[in-house]
């Protein structure tokens, strides 16, 4: 799981292995980079193809498949639980 929050100014490498289980991983391979212009942020996640840390990150061969999905938290509109500070 790859996590940006702006006040933080940076990415967290994380992993989960079910409901509640979510941390932080030993090694912090990702970066991230936002902008908010005229309204709407721009966020890039970078990171190398291989980590060298097999247990902990995907390890991704181009032209090979690997599945991939999204979350966008507003966080104007009443969160509740972990998304809130």
């Amino acid at each position: 799981i790859w996590f940006w929050k702006n006040k933080a100014a940076k990415a967290v490498d994380m992993n989960a292995k079910g409901f509640g289980t979510l941390k932080a991983q030993e090694h912090q391979d990702v970066k991230a980079k936002g902008v908010y212009s005229n309204g709407t942020w721009k966020v890039v996640f970078s990171r190398d193809l291989s980590t060298g840390h097999a247990e902990e990150d995907v390890q991704i061969t181009p032209g090979q498949f690997i599945s991939i999905a999204f979350a966008v938290w507003d966080g104007r509109k009443d969160g509740a639980g972990d998304l809130v500070e």
